[in-house]
């Protein structure tokens, strides 16, 4: 179960150092971020999703940093990462390798953006 979950976080890692550079060259996806907190927002009002916003409000090359870290916030904060949508199927299919959900961007978003999906990340922060 370990081995799952820190591969699992080396993945979300990867994907997140691939969000990075895309958010460097192109700084206007963070406004899909900011959808996602949005809609996040109208089924579930945790920490969290202050925590994203307090850090989408820095400078974009803090926001890469930090999303790349390996601290113990970061870590914990890519669980309920707000940039579903940012990395297209390819993308997510060279990360997640043989390991990946077959799923479509929608159903992925379904998954990782739902209001049920942050209600119970939310559930698991309490």
């Amino acid at each position: 179960m370990k081995n799952d979950h820190e591969r699992n976080e080396r993945r979300s890692l990867e994907g997140h150092k691939l969000i990075a550079a895309k958010l460097r060259q192109n700084p206007e996806l963070l406004s899909i971020a900011w959808e996602n907190i949005a809609k996040a927002r109208e089924v579930y009002d945790g920490d969290v999703l202050l925590e994203w916003e307090a850090v989408l409000r820095a400078p974009i090359e803090l926001i890469c940093e930090f999303i790349q870290s390996d601290s113990q916030t970061a870590i914990r904060m890519r669980q309920s990462t707000p940039f579903a949508g940012i990395l297209s199927q390819e993308e997510r299919d060279a990360i997640w390798g043989s390991q990946k959900m077959d799923l479509s961007q929608d159903q992925w978003e379904a998954v990782y953006l739902s209001p049920a999906g942050w209600a119970a990340r939310g559930k698991r922060e309490s």
